[in-house]
C-alpha cells in the first residue's frame, strides 16, 4: 500500500529515476490501489443492500 501511495503522488520526474522494475512495480500498484478500493466499496454497498 505504501508503494501505491507513493505513484499516487510522486511526480513524473521522480519516477523516471527508479529502475525499470521498481518504475513499473510502482506504476502497477498505483493502478492496483484504487481498482482494488472500488471493488471493495461496490461490495460493502451490496452488503448493505442485502
Amino acid at each position: 500500500m505504501d508503494l501505491a501511495r507513493y505513484g499516487l503522488g510522486a511526480r513524473s520526474a521522480h519516477l523516471k529515476r527508479h529502475p525499470d522494475e521498481r518504475r513499473i512495480a510502482t506504476l502497477v500498484a498505483a493502478v492496483r490501489r484504487p481498482e482494488t478500493k472500488t471493488i471493495d466499496d461496490a461490495l460493502e454497498l451490496l452488503d448493505l443492500l442485502r
